[in-house]
Parts: structure tokens; sequence; C-alpha cells
């Protein structure tokens, strides 16, 4: 909405949108009023601080502060396995499910798939989280 209010010239409220929204028939959610929260607080009808799903470390929160339940993430990836297994295009939920695990994981298990893969194409090496050892593993075996 950012992007097109100022695309349009557009005087967008952000926070007030936030306002409205939050009981409305089309958006629901528990997520609306920390966003209200987060703009209020970095004083700006513009841009969201991240702090909104984030706990007040700056760390993820493991359950996003309770935005989104344990079972309503379960749920998300089951949808998300059940379209790509019948062969349905779903990369908004995709994107949605591996966003919200990126952000509850305590660690980013993406980026050590990441890091396997530059290793394999490109033996960079890894460190390993349990003794710091930076090493390098032969991937694929010659034919």
């Amino acid at each position: 909405m950012r992007v097109a209010a100022a695309t349009e010239g557009w005087a967008v409220n952000l926070i007030e949108c936030c306002r409205i929204w939050r009981d409305g028939c089309i958006i629901r959610s528990p997520l609306l009023p920390r966003l209200q929260a987060s703009l209020v607080a970095s004083d700006s009808a513009v841009t969201p601080s991240p702090a909104c799903w984030l706990g007040s470390s700056g760390a993820a929160d493991n359950d996003m502060q309770g935005v989104v339940s344990a079972e309503g993430a379960l749920a998300l990836r089951r949808t998300v396995a059940a379209m790509v297994l019948g062969g349905l295009a779903c990369p908004v939920l995709a994107a949605t499910a591996s966003y919200h695990a990126a952000l509850a994981s305590s660690r980013l298990e993406h980026m050590a798939a990441t890091q396997a893969l530059r290793d394999c194409f490109g033996a960079h090496g890894f460190t390993r989280q349990s003794t710091g050892e930076t090493v390098h593993v032969a991937w694929m075996v010659a034919e």
C-alpha cells in the first residue's frame, strides 16, 4: 500500500488503515493491532518497524508472539504440502509458510541448506555448529 500510495500520490495513513481494518469483514487479523502499534512506536504512518513480529530482544519469538498459533502454522504447512502434491501452484501460501518458519526459528535452518549447496557445487566448506570446525564434504560421487 505504501508503494501504491507513493506511485498514485495518495495520502494513505497506514496507522488509520490498521485501525479501520482491525475488525473488518475482510481482514480480521491479530497482526493488525501489532502492525498499528509498530507504526505508532516508529512515529511513522508509512513504514512499520519489523519489531511488530519480532520480540523485544530483536530475535524472532518462537510463535511470533501469538500472531500465528502452532496449530495454524501446522495447518498452513499441511495445506501447502497438499497443494504442491496435488500439482497446484500456491506461491503466496508457500512463501508465507517459509517466511513464518524463518521468523519462528531460533536458527536459520534454511541457511544451512544454502551453505550445503554452496559447498556441494563450489567446495566452499561450512562450519559445524557442534565443533566450530570448517569442513568440506564430497557431496557427489564421481561416475
